[in-house]
């Protein structure tokens, strides 16, 4: 029965996706903008908006207009691959992604359409023309950079590094760090495995997976401040908030 519910899931995934894709890819040259966004980036949105509840994930947040209404970037802590989904259910977001992103089926073409930032993390020339490129994109959608720069299954996240956060001092760009929380995080981990038997795990089990959001108080960075001390208080909250939630999803799971 659930490698029935698996295959159905995935072929309305390969469905979706396709469709997608080339509904992204003939309009991403349109100029027109909804609450100041590109038609294209939306399409993301709403084709996230189709696939997380085929998979019964519900997405919340206690105070979504923070994502709505932030111009800048936002810092989440990283722990599934189905974090750049969760971010984008809000709003059109857009994201600096590694390199090799470019050449996935579907998500490389999408991430190109949408104005991704690419970055070849082992050089140094491409992390610099990363930086300039963030340095001088709109504010607004949101710039989601996922500042552990890798995918962390530990309850606390992995430090932050301070590279983005130099270029929000630099540049005097808001950022807003996040938390985002997943009551089963054991269904939407990605650790050693392939990503393949990692969304198969998602797709065959059955019950909801709840994914909270939880945006934290937006800094603004002064010319002075420094970057290493902002990249802590930013891990600190996000941990707290991580922290916070421990009770409650240990009390959801027993009953």
């Amino acid at each position: 029965m659930r490698f029935i519910l698996a295959y159905v899931r995935l072929c309305l995934t390969a469905i979706i996706l396709s469709l997608g894709t080339l509904l992204i890819l003939t309009t991403s040259w349109m100029p027109f903008r909804i609450r100041g966004i590109r038609f294209s980036p939306w399409l993301v949105t709403w084709i996230t908006r189709l696939l997380l509840p085929l998979y019964d994930i519900r997405v919340s947040s206690p105070c979504p207009e923070r994502i709505w209404q932030h111009h800048g970037m936002i810092f989440p802590n990283h722990s599934s691959y189905l974090d750049i989904l969760v971010m984008a259910y809000f709003v059109p977001t857009r994201f600096m992604a590694k390199e090799e992103v470019r050449s996935w089926p579907f998500i490389g073409l999408v991430a190109m359409a949408i104005g991704t930032v690419f970055v070849k993390r082992e050089s140094k020339e491409s992390r610099a023309k990363a930086r300039e490129s963030l340095a001088k994109v709109r504010r607004y959608p949101p710039i989601v950079l996922y500042p552990e720069g890798k995918i962390s299954t530990d309850k606390i996240p992995a430090p932050f590094r301070y590279g983005a956060f130099e270029i929000a001092v630099q540049n005097s760009i808001p950022f807003m760090p996040c938390a985002i929380v997943f009551d089963r995080p054991e269904i939407v981990e990605w650790g050693d495995e392939t990503l393949l038997a990692a969304i198969w795990r998602l797709a065959a089990r059955t019950g909801p997976v709840r994914a909270e959001v939880i945006p934290l108080e937006p800094v603004t960075p002064k010319p002075a401040d420094d970057p290493v001390q902002l990249s802590l208080q930013a891990h600190r909250a996000v941990t707290d908030a991580l922290i916070s939630r421990l009770p409650a999803r240990a009390t959801d799971q027993e009953g």
